[in-house]
């Protein structure tokens, strides 16, 4: 039987920030507190809305049952980058990796861009060790270069998705279309004016419009 509501299943979002935990069509959410990580980094509402936007589409249930996200049923492991103690991005990365596996999640969305690629190198070992070593599932988002993408979706063990516009059926403008190895996404899916769960104010749902 195939579990498509995602009952039982724990997703981690890892972002730069942190999803707003108190949306009222988010009610399966947890974010990853203490050890490497500091609960009180993130405390402005609007800076949480990309991580929201993209936890809405995973797991996001509207009250009146108008939208609902991809797997409802699932809960959400939400670890924020900017909220590690530690001083480079490799080792945040890690740590949230190790974070939303101990807590249940081996399935992983991640979307963060890094524009030095000796990072991206360390950052793309990071995730192969963890999918090789731990069986996690890792899906990265292919933005925003247009071109190239740098960012977890280059590393050799993720799935690289990436996003259609709405009007041609052609990779869009928000998009990467490559990978530095001039690979392809593995996926790619309607990414404009998605309904899902974006705080403006707190809250309240509006359209994302870009979702890679």
């Amino acid at each position: 039987e195939v579990n498509l509501s995602g009952d039982g299943v724990k997703i981690g979002v890892i972002e730069v920030f942190r999803p707003i935990t108190d949306h009222a069509d988010l009610t399966k959410m947890e974010v990853v507190k203490g050890g490497n990580f500091n609960a009180d980094a993130d405390k402005e509402p609007f800076r949480g809305e990309h991580p929201t936007a993209v936890a809405g589409i995973i797991a996001g249930g509207n009250a009146d049952a108008k939208l609902s996200g991809v797997a409802p049923k699932s809960g959400i492991v939400a670890v924020s980058l900017a909220s590690s103690t530690k001083g480079t991005l490799p080792e945040s990365v890690k740590d949230s990796l190790d974070a939303v596996r101990d807590k249940g999640a081996r399935l992983v969305n991640m979307s963060i861009g890094i524009a030095d690629l000796n990072t991206q190198a360390a950052v793309n070992n990071e995730i192969n060790k963890q999918v090789a070593n731990d069986g996690m599932i890792v899906v990265a988002s292919m933005g925003n270069n247009r071109f190239v993408s740098l960012g977890p979706a280059a590393a050799r063990e993720s799935i690289a998705v990436g996003a259609l516009d709405t009007t041609f059926g052609q990779v869009a403008a928000f998009s990467n279309s490559l990978t530095p190895a001039g690979d392809p996404p593995h996926l790619i899916a309607p990414g404009e004016f998605i309904e899902t769960t974006v705080v403006v104010p707190i809250n309240a749902a509006r359209t994302r419009k870009d979702a890679a």
